[in-house]
């Protein structure tokens, strides 16, 4: 049955669109406007959902649907991507991508690949189950989405990135070039797993235009520009992609729980900060300006004397009746147990109970390195992944020592302040209440202890360093900063066995101590570990993708060259580029295992019969495997548009061999007018348009006028009774002429 093209929408736009691209999965269109929003739209055009940009200023680079369009990926022109949902426009993920970006695509395995012959992976597509399983769960608990996390820590709603992993039922893979030619390939759009330099590869510093994966993903071809408009294409080998499906996968579960616990345990520690600051710093502040005012040891001894013989020196008076207050220290004493309660439930019911998920998630990451036969490939070091294992025990250990001074500085921090408190109304002349307790032998060591350590903060040894007061022991380990204050470890069998077995304290499995490190030093370092043990797959996977061909494709002499390209079958792939306003070129490119590759090639234009000139031909996107969809212009006024279906059957047909290895500039001379085509698809529209975005998957087509602010909906595969009877609507056929 011939097809048939219907306009069904139009609509006129409040701002100027500068992309428009359809959700492969449904019918939403994602469009950008010139301010940096996108938009969504429904087939009805109306709008469902309006997403700002991150920052103002910024402009919109690129965007991406997610393979099975839940997701919409937001390339910004500061180098931010932002992953969001499609229902419901909320954020999956953040991140940085380095230089500017030129390409991005998301794509996936093809549906043969999923056969128990391509490597016997997951189960079948008609179950409900998912297709790959990951059995940590049964043993540990992940920590809590931020929204469900309870209590203290909540934080702003985020979805775990490990349900953003497991939602997806097919493998695939989301690429990202920038225009000086490197190439990134994410896993899933979530682990990073290889960066390779394209220019590095080329010779010369090029700007990647097009990346596409042939139908089994062993291969990958990467269309580049140079600075003289030189466009070339370069063909990796990546059949670690093709044979390794369910390793990536689960090398990309250990990489997502990772990152989400270093995220975790990186928020967990910033929520305890932001207690301590809220509640001690102001205090904090006013004792720092207090001991710059003494010389070296003299906030110690004012305070041991006002305990020891009931002596209050003028300026300790002075700061404690008009710095302090007894209004001051009324508040104070209140927040006092809230903060040390709030922080001593972050550290122990988020911090020590799922930091210890990393020596899990790393155990089996040493494991999956010692399984050569599967993870061979990805270059796993069993030694780099043992020392994130003893990183990650030293922050176990560094948060127990935390929680063991927590516990020894309530006791003290709450009798200094009792009497602190006690010793300000006998100050000001006003009765002590009855509820306090009298100062006991125990009470004066806890205060003694507290003040004792004072001066260890007031004076750096460094003069370029600001003094930081911090009045007990529980700051100390909430900075970036070596501990002023070390824990006292005496009486510990297993520190002093350690100490005098060296044997015993230099072996892999044992989990070394920090003391003089704070947690937030020990995090840093835990991150740049776990970092660590992901660098080496990164070079393997590099390495494992070598280029297998390079080949010469065009100059057209103009540094924008709109392209577009398919993957046939696992051998066979069409490019097809604009050559100038009226000539489109196709080439088709043949490879198989031997690295044998063929081309061939074909030049097309469209000249109407009733028009002296060809039509211009503005924008172009493959529809198909079988059709090339294009827009077309008349050049005189009235100036329609035209929506032109290309049959790639019937292009091939004029195609013309030749070595890829010589210059394509003597095949493209001469040209085949695509207009006499039969039968010919195509549907004019009294819209002079600029661009265009057709979907296959769910035949639609949009254009966008000239001014950039009018869209219309067509769609391009209709049945003969829903097309209504429009002088300009119409399918020409063998015996018919020219469109009206």
């Amino acid at each position: 049955m011939a097809h048939k093209i219907r306009k069904i929408e139009e609509k006129t736009l409040a701002n100027q669109v500068e992309q428009m691209l359809w959700n492969g999965r449904i019918d939403i269109l994602a469009v950008v406007n010139g301010k940096g929003e996108v938009s969504m739209y429904r087939l009805s055009l109306i709008r469902t959902h309006h997403i700002e940009p991150l920052n103002a200023g910024l402009s919109v680079k690129k965007i991406v649907w997610r393979p099975d369009g839940k997701l919409l990926l937001i390339a910004y022109s500061d180098g931010y991507i932002r992953i969001v949902v499609t229902e419901s426009k909320f954020n999956v993920l953040n991140y940085h991508m380095p230089g500017e970006l030129t390409f991005i695509a998301w794509v996936q395995e093809e549906e043969q690949n999923q056969s128990p012959e391509a490597k016997n992976i997951g189960l079948e597509k008609e179950t409900d189950q998912p297709r790959f399983v990951d059995s940590s769960q049964d043993y540990i608990s992940d920590p809590p989405t931020i929204s469900q996390t309870p209590g203290s820590m909540s934080f702003e709603p985020a979805t775990s990135l490990l349900t953003f992993l497991q939602t997806q039922s097919d493998f695939d893979v989301l690429i990202m070039g920038t225009n000086d030619g490197i190439l990134t390939i994410h896993i899933f759009g979530l682990y990073k797993c290889t960066t390779i330099n394209i220019s590095e590869r080329v010779g010369y510093i090029c700007s990647i235009k097009d990346a596409l994966f042939n139908k089994d993903m062993s291969s990958l071809f990467v269309t580049v520009t140079d600075k003289f408009h030189n466009i070339k294409t370069i063909v990796l080998n990546t059949s670690i992609m093709r044979d390794y499906l369910e390793e990536f996968y689960y090398l990309s579960v250990k990489f997502v729980k990772l990152q989400e616990l270093m995220c975790y345990l990186d928020r967990a520690i910033a929520n305890m900060t932001e207690t301590w600051e809220s509640i001690l710093l102001d205090i904090d502040t006013k004792l720092s300006n207090y001991a710059r005012k003494r010389p070296a040891e003299g906030v110690t001894v004012d305070f041991l004397e006002l305990l020891v013989w009931g002596e209050c020196a003028p300026t300790l008076q002075e700061f404690l009746l008009v710095d302090l207050t007894k209004k001051g220290l009324e508040t104070f004493g209140h927040a006092v147990d809230m903060s040390y309660s709030t922080i001593r439930t972050v550290l122990i019911d988020h911090v020590l109970t799922f930091s210890q998920n990393g020596v899990y998630h790393l155990s089996e990451m040493k494991g999956m390195a010692a399984f050569k036969d599967r993870y061979g490939a990805f270059g796993l070091d069993e030694d780099v992944i043992q020392k994130a294992i003893q990183m990650n025990g030293a922050f176990v250990i560094k948060a127990s020592e935390m929680q063991e001074t927590l516990d020894g500085s309530v006791a003290n921090f709450r009798a200094f302040f009792k009497w602190l408190y006690s010793c300000v109304l006998v100050l000001m002349g006003e009765p002590i209440p009855p509820n306090f307790e009298k100062t006991t032998q125990r009470s004066v060591m806890n205060i003694s202890t507290f003040i004792k350590n004072f001066d260890c903060y007031g004076y750096e040894e460094n003069p370029t360093v600001k003094n930081k007061f911090m009045m007990e022991r529980i700051g100390q380990y909430l900075i970036d900063r070596d501990l002023t204050i070390k824990h006292e470890s005496e009486g510990n069998d297993w520190a002093k066995l350690l100490e005098e077995n060296e044997c015993l304290r230099n072996h892999p499995t044992t989990m070394p101590h920090y003391p003089e490190k704070s947690i937030v030093q020990l995090l840093a370092m835990l991150k740049d570990s776990v970092f660590k043990v992901f660098k080496a797959p990164m070079r393997a996977i590099n390495d494992a993708m070598a280029t297998v061909y390079l080949y010469n494709c065009f100059n057209f002499g103009s540094p924008d060259i709109p392209m577009s390209s398919i993957s046939i079958t696992k051998d066979v792939m069409y490019f097809a580029f604009i050559q100038s306003s009226k000539r489109v070129q196709l080439l088709q490119v043949h490879f198989n295992e031997t690295t044998a590759f063929e081309g061939r090639l074909g030049s097309f234009r469209f000249n109407q019969q009733s028009l002296a000139e060809s039509l211009k031909i503005l924008d172009l996107q493959f529809y198909s495997k079988d059709i090339l969809s294009l827009l077309l212009n008349e050049c005189d006024e009235p100036r329609r548009s035209c929506i032109f279906q290309l049959s790639i059957p019937l292009a091939i047909e004029h195609f013309r061999p030749f070595e890829l290895d010589t210059e394509f500039q003597q095949y493209y001379s001469e040209s085949v007018n695509a207009w006499d085509f039969v039968p010919r698809h195509c549907k004019m529209s009294d819209l002079p348009a600029s661009r265009f975005a057709v979907s296959g998957t769910r035949r639609l087509c949009v254009l966008l006028s000239e001014d950039q602010r009018n869209i219309q909906l067509f769609e391009l595969e209709c049945d003969d009774e829903d097309v209504q009877e429009d002088a300009d609507m119409s399918v020409v056929h063998s015996d018919d002429l020219d469109l009206p």
